[in-house]
């Protein structure tokens, strides 16, 4: 595609200096784009301009005048043209004030213009009038042509000393570039070879200015895909002009649809209707970019404050270093670290949390640049507490603590501890406790702990102060709520109900509630029912029970189990029998004499009870013992005592307080003992079980103790007559055999005329005797902890031998017992069948 080479020059370059580049030029009229004067006057006058009207305003024409008419005469010779430019005063040298001009004024959006050839004539003249010898040696003019850049007065030459003869010349300008946003003022010299012509005739002066594009001189492949002239022609700005296109050679070859590669390229507008090319621009040279022998490993270092990070370092041959930080994590846009110019850079240490991310970028000889991979130093405070758990707290056992928390900045971290002390102390890590918040456990007892947390992260840690102590107290214990059960007559006067506690701490509040229910939830307050002992109302029929809330001086509470009283109608009770001699300890006589009790103080055979054998009965009864010698006949002083029995089987208890005594001495009260001796006091003697009570009168200011009068034995009678019947074993109306019997009259079975048991119909078991009665073991029992609030136990059965539901008869107390488990209780105990009804 190339054409011979016609013209090789120099274009001098601000960065890379000289260099030189052949193109081939187009023949004649090289540029579409052109400004021209010529000799049709309405253009020339106006200087106007073909296709540049948009970037260039002609202007200020000076210096020379217009000759509008054929056949002008100027040294003797007789033009032929009818429109020539005239210049006067010309002289045999260069004078530099000897010229004509006009004014170039380029748009700031005007692309660079490149003048690329200059074209004038001498005015023709009449051949028929004048010789041409003559006429070409006076037509002999020298010619230069200047141009000023009005912005910094620099004249340049861009023709210099040209001879015009033949009439013409026709010049290309060396490679001058006229910039946007200029004006320009370009000069006419000339002078002439002979001395007597003094006037210049020029026919058609003409300038031919190209628009050529911006082209960056250095640019690095790194930058650049594709062929040469897709990846080149982004770099070149300007507009193309019309009817030609931009394309890429290397010395003599096109390689515009070549891939790209490092090398020199340079622009020429290629003219395809005449298969030639014109100059565009500066060569452009594409560098290999530097590449890094050794790279940053992308990624993030963590520091702590003020803890400088460790050195940064990339390699690289034949390059210079710059370090750069950024606010993000990319390898462009940030801002060069003063200094940081060689292969390794250290970032300092720092006391502001956050993260700086660093890269280098690395420059050839060429000036093609490469990024380094980006390294993030991430600074780390050391956490704070902000908000430290300090409220102290007290709760019982299964209570709720608030929940201990910290709050804390850059913690990554938790552990929790406590101490026996609020400093020092024996210190516990509470395993698990690695939140931010931690509750302490209630299900047990604990005296006070002094808690806290350490808060940590990979910079340090930090622990909250002050600790915060916290104690589970122990609720309440109970040893007894008793009586656990009983059955009152309507109106009459209960047991009173007393709570005894156990551990932790004395008893400081009682609250005592009822419930028509066997629990001891969601029964009715008591009002002003808030001490040890309550008693039970008993003018209502019915069951009722009842618990007490209690709690300690530290506030914890507990509930008692239920105490069951059942108020029921009086059925009256029958007379209990009493052997005075076994139920009083009388000693043994004197010798000589013998123990006798009598129905009278004055003692004589009538008022003898000869078996010591009385009926108790709801009347207190008045016995005396004495003793008696056998041979005077003679009684020694007696001792009375009074035999009492419940009013109502269904009520056994006795009010002590109603049974007359002597009056107490001024300062004294009556009080209750179950010996003859005052220990053991009787809490209650206004509802008193089976056994004997001693009065002594107590003076409370000397603290003393006298007897007081006659001791009492109550005999209760638990068994009251009564019958229970139960309907007989049916089945669909038909009543069932008893299928179970014992006899003692050698009968049993279908083999026997009578069919015995099954005959007595209804039974789940037959008993049978005529002579023999069904008699279990009689065992006495005895009130081993003096506590008539308690049961009984046997005398010699172990209480290892106990067996729920085992049954023996009380001699003691008079009553078939069975030791089980009653509605109310806690624990098994001996209890006498005293309920009349059938239980279930």
């Amino acid at each position: 595609m190339m054409k011979s080479i016609k013209k090789i020059f120099q274009i001098m370059l601000l960065v890379t200096g000289v260099l030189q580049y052949s193109q081939t030029i187009c023949s004649n009229n090289p540029q579409t784009i052109t400004f021209f004067a010529d000799n049709a006057s309405d253009r020339f006058r106006n200087f106007q301009t073909t296709n540049l009207s948009p970037f260039i305003t002609v202007s200020n024409i000076s210096g020379g005048t217009f000759v509008n008419s054929y056949n002008q005469t100027f040294c003797s010779i007789r033009m032929g043209d009818a429109t020539l430019f005239r210049k006067t005063g010309i002289g045999t040298s260069y004078n530099a004030s000897v010229y004509y001009s006009y004014t170039i004024t380029t748009a700031t959006n005007s692309p660079i213009l490149y003048p690329t050839r200059f074209s004038a004539s001498i005015a023709a003249y009449d051949g028929v009038l004048n010789t041409p010898a003559t006429a070409v040696d006076r037509l002999a003019y020298y010619l230069r042509i200047a141009i000023i850049d009005n912005s910094t007065n620099v004249e340049t030459t861009l023709i210099n000393s040209t001879l015009i003869n033949n009439f013409n010349v026709d010049s290309t300008p060396d490679g001058y570039k006229m910039q946007p946003g200029r004006t320009y003022t370009v000069k006419y010299y000339a002078w002439r070879t002979s001395a007597s012509c003094t006037d210049l005739y020029l026919d058609n002066p003409r300038l031919f200015l190209s628009p050529i594009p911006n082209s960056t001189p250095n640019v690095c492949i790194s930058n650049l895909s594709g062929t040469v002239g897709s990846a080149l022609t982004p770099n070149v700005t300007g507009s193309t002009p019309t009817g030609l296109s931009l394309r890429w050679l290397q010395g003599a070859n096109d390689v515009t649809e070549n891939a790209i590669s490092s090398g020199t390229y340079t622009p020429y507008y290629y003219n395809s209707g005449s298969n030639c090319y014109m100059p565009a621009g500066n060569d452009v040279t594409v560098e290999n970019s530097p590449t890094f022998t050794t790279n940053l490993t992308a990624g993030t270092q963590t520091v702590c404050q003020n803890v400088t990070p460790t050195t940064l370092s990339v390699s690289a041959t034949g390059v210079t270093y710059q370090w750069y930080s950024n606010t993000t994590n990319t390898n462009s846009g940030g801002t060069a670290i003063s200094g940081a110019t060689s292969s390794t850079y250290t970032p300092p240490a720092s006391n502001t949390p956050g993260t700086t991310y660093y890269y280098a970028v690395i420059t050839n000889s060429s000036g093609c640049s490469t990024a380094s991979n980006v390294r993030g130093v991430t600074v780390t405070p050391s956490p704070v507490i902000t908000a430290q758990p300090t409220t102290p707290q007290n709760v019982c056992v299964n209570g709720t603590f608030t929940a201990l928390s910290v709050t804390a900045t850059n913690a990554t971290s938790y552990q929790w501890y406590y101490s026996t002390a609020a400093s020092g102390g024996i210190l516990i890590t509470v395993s698990g406790a690695t939140s931010s918040s931690y509750t302490p456990p209630t299900d047990y007892p604990f005296s006070t702990r002094y808690y806290y947390v350490t808060v940590s992260n990979s910079c340090g840690s930090v622990t909250s102060s002050p600790r915060v102590p916290m104690t589970v107290t122990s609720a309440p214990s109970f040893l007894t709520l008793g009586p656990p059960s009983q059955t009152i007559t309507l109106n009459s006067t209960p047991y009173d109900l007393s709570i005894t506690a156990g551990g932790n701490g004395p008893l400081t509040t009682y609250q005592w509630y009822s419930n028509t229910s066997n629990s001891n939830t969601g029964g009715t307050l008591i009002p002003a029912a808030n001490t040890e002992i309550y008693t039970p109302p008993t003018n209502t029929l019915g069951t009722m029970y009842y618990y007490v809330v209690v709690g300690n001086s530290t506030g914890c509470t507990s509930t008692s189990p239920t105490a069951l009283v059942n108020v029921e109608n009086c059925s009256a009770a029958d007379p209990v029998s009493v052997n005075l001699n076994t139920r009083f300890d009388i000693g043994t006589a004197p010798s000589g004499s013998v123990a006798e009790w009598h129905t009278s103080a004055t003692p004589s055979a009538s008022t003898l009870i000869s078996s010591g054998i009385v009926m108790a009965t709801t009347t207190p009864t008045n016995y005396w013992i004495f003793y008696r010698n056998t041979a005077s006949n003679c009684y020694s002083p007696g001792t009375k005592i009074v035999v009492v029995s419940n009013t109502c089987c269904n009520y056994t208890r006795i009010d002590l307080t109603s049974l007359p005594q002597a009056t107490p001495p001024a300062g004294s009260v009556v009080e209750w003992f179950p010996e003859n001796n005052p220990v053991g006091k009787i809490l209650n003697p206004n509802a008193v079980g089976e056994g004997i009570y001693f009065p002594f009168f107590y003076d409370s200011l000397n603290n003393c103790y006298s007897p007081a009068g006659t001791p009492v034995l109550v005999a209760i009678d638990s068994e009251c007559s009564s019958a229970c019947y139960k309907p007989g074993a049916t089945t669909g109306g038909a009543t069932l055999d008893t299928k179970v019997g014992i006899s003692s009259l050698g009968r049993a079975g279908v083999e026997q005329g009578d069919n015995w048991p099954m005959v007595r119909k209804g039974g789940h078991i037959a008993l049978e005797s005529k002579t023999k009665a069904f008699v279990p073991n009689r065992v006495a029992f005895s009130d081993a902890d003096n506590n008539v609030l308690t049961p009984d136990v046997p005398v010699g059965i172990s209480a290892a031998n106990f067996v729920e539901g085992m049954m023996v008869y009380d001699i003691t107390n008079k009553c078939l017992k069975i030791y089980t488990l009653k509605d109310g209780d806690t624990a098994m105990a001996w209890h006498c069948f005293t309920t009349p009804a059938c239980p279930d």
